[in-house]
């Protein structure tokens, strides 16, 4: 059975936990998307003297809610497809152990993402471009690296190398995950160019991104299983792609 069958069967399988991830991100995404269309006035010219600091406060609380909602919905998902060996008790147990992975990736990305955009709106171009680069970069790698990171325990910078190795030992199987990441970013940023008639609807933005999540979930298991393999894999055999 191909790779991409095997993803795609395991999510089969985890059918109810992916829509229950998913209806959860729109509840989320929609009352961020409520909030800043109360709130923040249309003309652009007329921004309050306090939106910066909304703006912080709003990736913020962004990236807490869909970091926490990361680490429950992925490890119940991988949980199911590698049972019984990869174990996780409960949703506290991995809001404990994951939450912080997924928290620094999406702060990481969300930062560069802002910073491309500010700096685009100061004429900074080439600083936003750099930033649009890193963000590229971080988005693509985020689920890969958070699902390594994952199967291995839980972050622990000592061993941080250890955690990832699965994508450099298997970096063929790995380009197949990053393909989907990709798609991914690139079905971002073409969001971006559709019409401003479309992109002012309030329920544009969370309908996009329960699309994003969903490829979100693909790529998680596919790296989830790329890490299957990894481990199974015989003493010494972790090809060329070495740390």
């Amino acid at each position: 059975m191909s790779l991409f069958q095997d993803a795609w069967d395991s999510l089969q399988r985890n059918r109810g936990t992916v829509m229950a991830y998913l209806a959860l991100t729109f509840a989320v995404r929609l009352a961020h998307a409520l909030t800043g269309w109360v709130l923040l006035p249309e003309d652009p010219k007329l921004a309050p003297d306090w939106l910066p600091l909304y703006r912080i406060v709003s990736i913020l609380s962004v990236c807490v809610l869909s970091s926490a909602l990361a680490a429950v919905f992925f490890a119940r998902i991988g949980r199911e497809i590698d049972r019984p060996l990869w174990k996780c008790a409960d949703d506290k147990e991995a809001v404990r152990r994951f939450f912080s992975t997924w928290f620094i990736l999406a702060l990481a990305g969300n930062t560069l993402q802002s910073s491309a955009g500010h700096f685009h709106e100061a004429g900074l171009d080439t600083a936003s471009a750099w930033c649009f680069v890193g963000f590229m970069t971080v988005f693509i790698m985020t689920i890969p690296a958070g699902a390594c990171i994952m199967y291995g325990g839980g972050l622990q910078w000592p061993v941080i190398h250890e955690r990832l190795k699965p994508m450099i030992a298997l970096f063929p199987l790995t380009l197949n995950a990053l393909s989907v990441a990709l798609l991914e970013f690139v079905a971002l940023v073409g969001s971006e160019f559709l019409l401003e008639l479309i992109r002012e609807q309030v329920l544009f933005m969370p309908i996009r991104d329960v699309a994003l999540t969903a490829l979100k979930c693909y790529t998680f298991a596919l790296m989830w299983r790329i890490c299957m393999l990894h481990r199974d894999m015989p003493p010494g055999e972790s090809n060329d792609f070495e740390f």
